[in-house]
């Protein structure tokens, strides 16, 4: 009798003992299986940012090339075309009525294209011209008539490609000219932009 109650003393001594280990080992594991999913979860947000980032940059880019593009000029034809087309008319057949106007309509038309040209260039305005390169600025001064383009310039290229450095250098844009046109260059850059933002793509 007094065997079996050791027993059983024995028993439940056991399992305080192992109980506590037990759960340790259960809670361990799911410490690192939770430190695991945080560790994925911001793995994939930063992957989602990244992939986010590159996204608007690409967007930027686009919008910058279609900002900077030359501005392109209205004609009456554009005007007309605009003003008439709707979803009940198709193109073609404003495009024919185009042609049936007379040459005093069409003139209207024109003239507020030009109206419309100056204030979009106010808005838009041009980009600055970048200094002549010293061949084209060569080519300019010796170009001579009498012969065929291609001829022209095959012999005007063989006396360049003859002269000394010091000679090139003297048909190069002064550095001064160079200067001002990168200044002006960004000062055009941002202007455009600006207005692009604020009135639209041109």
């Amino acid at each position: 009798m007094l065997s079996s109650k050791f027993g059983v003393l024995r028993a439940l001594a056991a399992q305080s003992v192992t109980a506590p280990s037990r759960n340790f080992t259960v809670s361990a594991v799911a410490f690192a299986q939770r430190g695991k999913t945080d560790s994925e979860k911001k793995k994939a947000a930063k992957q989602a940012e990244k992939a986010k980032q590159a996204k608007l940059k690409e967007k930027e880019k686009a919008f910058k090339q279609k900002a900077l593009k030359p501005l392109r000029s209205l004609s009456g034809h554009h005007v007309y075309i605009k003003e008439k087309t709707n979803p009940s008319k198709k193109l073609s057949d404003v495009a024919a009525e185009w042609k049936t106007l007379s040459e005093g309509e069409k003139e209207g038309y024109k003239r507020r294209a030009d109206e419309i040209n100056q204030k979009r260039a106010q808005i838009y305005p041009p980009k600055p011209k970048r200094p002549m390169p010293g061949f084209a600025s060569y080519l300019k001064e010796k170009y001579y008539d009498g012969e065929s383009l291609a001829v022209v310039l095959k012999e005007l290229s063989n006396r360049w490609n003859q002269l000394t450095a010091a000679e090139k250098a003297e048909w190069s844009p002064e550095k001064s000219a160079v200067e001002k046109f990168k200044t002006e260059l960004e000062a055009w850059t941002e202007k455009r932009l600006k207005a692009a933002r604020d009135h639209g793509l041109p």
